[in-house]
């Protein structure tokens, strides 16, 4: 083990304990080893190294890495009350979204990004959606003013001037139908949607001649299974009113109105 030279004693051995024990902390050139010192030694205790022991100027830029921390060895007390205000920000606010920063957060649509139809739940999608979501606005405005004004309504209407013997109405181009009978006719409905129910109100008119026939589609059904009679006169007007709700299948049928004048 390297010594000092005793005073008194090692005669003609000094220089070479010196030497040994200069060569303990000093390299030939005469600079530092990089030896720990006890004073350095004292700062690591069992557990690791003692609180504060290590400060940020003791470290070189880039020494510590994420690989040589193990995970949750660093508690938020240990860390800068910057760091840790910035922490308790991102437990309660959106940081990023689609690449946008900062403490608010503007997202645009292309952000989002499309909606398909069965996201939105309408048939047709957002389209159909935003009519459905007008349409609704218009009946609210109808009932503004008064809490109890009722809403005009309008449908389409369908004229079929000179049906003929074999008038076909089409229930897709209007809820009212408006057929005068020109001959004896055999009447057939088409245009019916399955899995929709469908209803429409049938004004039927004779000619100036009258007493023309009408021959029902088998389809209809009539209260206690009997069609109704119906005004003969000339330029008698009935109103009756269909429903299916099985795609024209099946057709409920009323006489509304007889020889209405």
């Amino acid at each position: 083990m390297a010594r000092l030279p005793k005073v008194g004693g090692d005669d003609g051995n000094w220089g070479q304990l010196l030497n040994d024990f200069l060569s303990i902390e000093h390299n030939i050139d005469g600079t530092l080893k990089n030896v720990a010192r006890p004073s350095d030694l004292a700062a690591i205790s069992a557990g690791g190294i003692a609180d504060g022991a290590v400060t940020s100027s003791k470290l070189a830029d880039g020494a510590v890495t994420n690989i040589k921390i193990t995970d949750g060895t660093i508690a938020s007390a240990k860390l800068t009350s910057a760091v840790q205000t910035s922490l308790g920000k991102a437990d309660s606010a959106v940081q990023s979204v689609n690449g946008h920063t900062g403490s608010t957060v503007t997202v645009t649509a292309s952000d989002v990004g499309a909606v398909s139809a069965s996201q939105v739940g309408v048939s047709g999608g957002v389209a159909a959606l935003s009519s459905n979501v007008a349409n609704q606005g218009k009946a609210i405005d109808a009932y503004s003013g008064s809490p109890f004004a009722v809403p005009t309504t309008t449908d389409p209407l369908t004229t079929l001037s000179s049906g003929g013997a074999t008038p076909s109405i089409d229930v897709s181009q209007g809820t009212v139908q408006d057929l005068t009978l020109t001959a004896n006719a055999t009447i057939s409905f088409t245009g019916a949607t399955t899995g929709r129910a469908v209803s429409f109100l049938l004004i039927l008119r004779q000619d100036s001649t009258g007493s023309r026939t009408v021959t029902w589609p088998a389809s209809v059904k009539w209260s206690i299974g009997t069609a109704p009679t119906l005004s003969s006169g000339a330029g008698k007007v009935d109103m009756l009113t269909f429903v299916t709700v099985d795609g024209g299948t099946t057709w409920y049928g009323a006489l509304s109105g007889v020889d209405l004048r």
